[in-house]
C-alpha cells in the first residue's frame, strides 16, 4: 500500500493500471549492455494521507502488515511540535507516530505487533534519526508510558543505504523505444540504471525474518553495520564525481556520459580511482577487491549512455562536498605516501577555477563559460572569490587554501600542496584545459 503524504500529483494513473507500471533498467554493466522491461506489481494500491486517513489507520491494524518503507525528502525526518491526533498530522514521523499509536491501542500492546521502519531518506543515520523524532514527539504529545515502552522496545528502526540512480520519468525518445519494444503503452512508467544497492542495517532475528526478500534479491544487503556501503558510495561514487567535476566543466562537457566518451578524461578517472582514491578506504572492513569491484561498476554507471547527469547539477555546494567527501581521502594519501597526489591536486584546482565568479548581480554571483552564464550555487564563493590575484597563482592558491573555515583547516600546510594547486590553476587558466588533462596523463605514462 503507497502512502500519499502530499497533495501533490494524482494517484487516478494508478489506479487505472492496478496499481502496474513498467520499470525500464537500461544501462551497462560489467562492460556489456543491458536493456530490460520489467512489469512491477508490488503495488495494491495508492491511498492519499489528505483526504483517505481513517484508511491509513485501516491498514495500520492489519495483522499481515508490519513494515513500513520511507522514502519522503531529505527534510521529512525533521521534528515538528503537533498533535499526533490530526487527521492527518502535517509531518511524516507524525504520520508514522499516529499510525503506531493505532496499532498500539487496537492490539492492546501487544509485543508481537510492533513493526519493522526502515526509511530510505538520503541522510546518514536515518533510521535512528526516525526513532529519536517519533520518541520526542510522543513525549510533546504526552502518549502513554506504556505506548513509549513499547515504541522503543517493539519496533525495529533500521538505519539503510539506497545506491541507485532513477531518473523518474521517461523521456519522450525512451517513451517511443519501450512502446516499439513492450507493445503497449505506460503513463508510469519508469527508467533506472541496471546498479543496485540496497544496505539495512540491524542484527536482530526479527528484522531478517520479516524482511525475507532480502534472500532472494543480492542487490538487498542485512548486515549489522553497513557503513562499509557508506563510505565506499561516499568516497568512490559521490568523491569521484566531485573531484572530476570542475575538470570536466572547464573541458566543456555538459554530462557525465559525454566526459566518459573522451578517452583522455576516462583514462584521468581510471587513474584517479585506483592510484590515488581506493587506497583511501581500505581498511578492517573494505577489502581491496571490495574498493576494486566497487571502482568498476563506477565507470559503468558513469559511461550510461541512458542517463543524462549533468555537471552543472553536481557542482551544487561543490566546496562542502569536496571537504566532506574528498579532503580525508587526500590527507589520507599524503600521509601514506609524503608526496602530492597529482590527479587530486588538478581535480582540487579545477573546482576553485569553477567557483571563480565572472560577476555578481545582487548577491549571486555568475561565471561565463562557452558563450553561456551560469550561477555559482556555493555559500562559499563570496569568501574565495575575495582571494583571486590576477596574474599571481602562487598567491592566490596560498590565500585560497588558508581558508579554514571553508576546509576545516589551512591546506597550506600540507607538504608540497600549495605549488602544486598553484601550478595546476596556472596551467588551467592559460592553456585548453583538456590540453591540460592529455598533458597530465601523458607525462606519467
Amino acid at each position: 500500500v503507497v502512502v500519499k503524504s502530499t497533495s501533490q500529483g494524482s494517484s487516478e494513473a494508478f489506479n487505472k493500471q492496478d496499481g502496474l507500471f513498467t520499470h525500464l533498467i537500461r544501462g551497462i554493466s560489467n562492460g556489456k549492455d543491458v536493456d530490460e522491461i520489467l512489469i512491477n506489481s508490488s503495488i495494491s494500491r495508492v491511498v492519499a494521507a489528505t483526504q483517505e486517513w481513517n484508511t491509513i489507520l485501516a491498514v495500520a491494524v492489519d495483522p499481515n502488515v508490519d513494515i513500513v518503507i520511507s522514502n519522503t525528502t531529505e527534510v521529512g525526518i525533521t521534528l515538528i511540535d503537533e498533535s499526533v491526533f490530526t487527521n492527518p498530522p502535517a509531518s511524516f514521523p507524525g504520520k508514522l507516530l499516529s499510525v503506531l499509536h493505532h496499532r498500539f491501542t487496537f492490539f492492546k500492546g501487544d509485543v508481537s505487533k510492533g513493526m519493522v521502519i526502515v526509511p530510505t531518506e538520503l541522510i546518514p543515520d536515518n533510521g535512528t534519526l526516525l526513532k529519536s523524532v517519533c520518541m520526542e514527539l510522543a513525549a510533546l504529545n504526552k502518549l502513554d508510558k506504556d505506548f513509549i515502552f513499547w515504541l522503543d522496545t517493539c519496533n525495529y528502526f533500521c538505519d539503510s543505504l539506497v545506491d541507485r540512480i532513477v531518473p523518474g520519468k521517461l523521456s519522450k525518445g525512451q517513451q517511443t523505444w519501450l512502446e516499439e519494444n513492450a507493445g503497449y503503452t505506460d503513463e508510469l512508467a519508469i527508467l533506472s540504471e541496471p546498479y543496485a544497492l540496497w544496505a539495512i542495517e540491524s542484527s536482530h532475528p526479527e528484522v531478517y525474518n520479516r524482511l525475507s526478500f532480502a534472500t532472494v534479491n543480492p542487490e538487498v544487503v542485512l548486515s549489522p553495520n553497513i557503513n562499509k556501503f557508506r563510505q565506499l558510495k561516499l568516497h568512490l561514487l559521490n568523491g569521484t564525481h566531485t573531484f572530476c567535476c570542475g575538470l570536466a566543466i572547464l573541458c566543456g562537457f555538459q554530462t557525465v556520459k559525454e566526459a566518459l566518451n573522451n578517452n583522455d578524461f576516462l583514462s584521468y578517472i581510471r587513474h584517479l580511482l585506483n592510484e590515488e582514491m581506493i587506497p583511501g578506504v581500505l581498511d578492517e572492513n573494505i577489502s581491496l577487491e571490495d574498493a576494486e569491484q566497487f571502482a568498476s561498476r563506477v565507470i559503468d554507471r558513469f559511461r550510461n549512455p541512458y542517463i543524462d547527469h549533468y555537471w552543472q547539477s553536481i557542482a551544487l555546494n561543490f566546496s562542502t562536498k569536496m571537504k566532506m567527501r574528498n579532503l580525508p581521502l587526500l590527507l589520507s594519501y599524503m600521509m601514506r605516501n609524503e608526496t602530492v597526489p597529482s590527479k587530486m591536486a588538478l581535480g582540487f584546482s579545477a573546482m576553485l577555477v569553477c567557483l571563480q565568479s565572472t560577476y555578481e548581480i545582487n548577491g549571486k554571483f555568475y561565471s561565463c563559460r562557452d558563450g553561456m552564464d551560469y550561477e555559482i550555487q556555493d555559500d562559499n564563493v563570496p569568501l574565495l572569490n575575495k582571494d583571486w590575484v590576477n596574474g599571481n597563482y602562487y598567491t592566490t592558491a596560498t590565500k585560497l587554501l588558508s581558508e579554514s573555515s571553508v576546509w576545516g583547516m589551512d591546506l597550506n600546510k600540507l607538504p608540497g600542496f600549495t605549488e602544486a594547486v598553484a601550478e595546476c590553476i596556472k596551467q588551467l587558466k592559460t592553456h585548453n584545459p583538456r590540453h591540460v588533462l592529455s598533458g597530465v596523463l601523458k607525462q606519467e605514462k
